[in-house]
């Protein structure tokens, strides 16, 4: 219920996985093109069931440039990113990782860690997951420094800078 809370209030609503199931051998999203679009389309439906309609932003499970692919399809990310650009997506990666998801990293490590790689870039797209709750509680500061330095905030569309990995695999 909070895709369809999200797009009503303005924000972008993005594919990035049903299942995230990336880590094993069986059920990997990434064991075959049609195992990541089987995974992709079942997204794809719950946001427009909940917003009216399919959205053309995504972001890959583990970004563009991930290995843990190769070990289930070799030459899957290349074969990915041309599939779903022609098909008229368009996927975004990160260039500032707040590392929210090392188990060493507390509130003050995430925000220290985001406003050091966020600073002299022009256009920063933050890797953040709001399942944690240290992250929850350094977004306020990063918003603050961003908006204190003049950084402004706009929601990801087609016509953004592209913040693009190389495929690895």
């Amino acid at each position: 219920s909070l895709i369809g809370k999200a797009h009503s209030e303005g924000h972008k609503i993005a594919v990035h996985t049903y299942s995230h199931q990336m880590y094993t051998k069986d059920n990997n999203i990434y064991s075959s093109v049609e195992a990541y679009l089987k995974d992709f389309n079942a997204m794809q439906s719950v946001i427009k069931a909940q917003t009216g309609s399919e959205t053309n932003i995504f972001r890959f499970p583990g970004g563009t440039n991930n290995t843990i692919s190769k070990s289930s399809c070799k030459g899957i990310m290349t074969e990915l990113t041309k599939q779903m650009t022609d098909a008229g997506y368009f996927y975004f990666d990160w260039n500032v990782d707040s590392y929210d998801s090392r188990s060493s990293s507390n509130t003050q490590k995430i925000i220290t860690e985001t406003i050091n790689q966020i600073k002299n870039k022009k256009n920063a797209v933050v890797l953040m997951h709001d399942i944690h709750k240290k992250t929850v509680d350094a977004v306020p500061a990063i918003i603050e420094y961003c908006l204190e330095n003049g950084y402004t905030f706009d929601v990801l569309s087609e016509n953004s800078p592209a913040v693009r990995y190389k495929p690895q695999n």
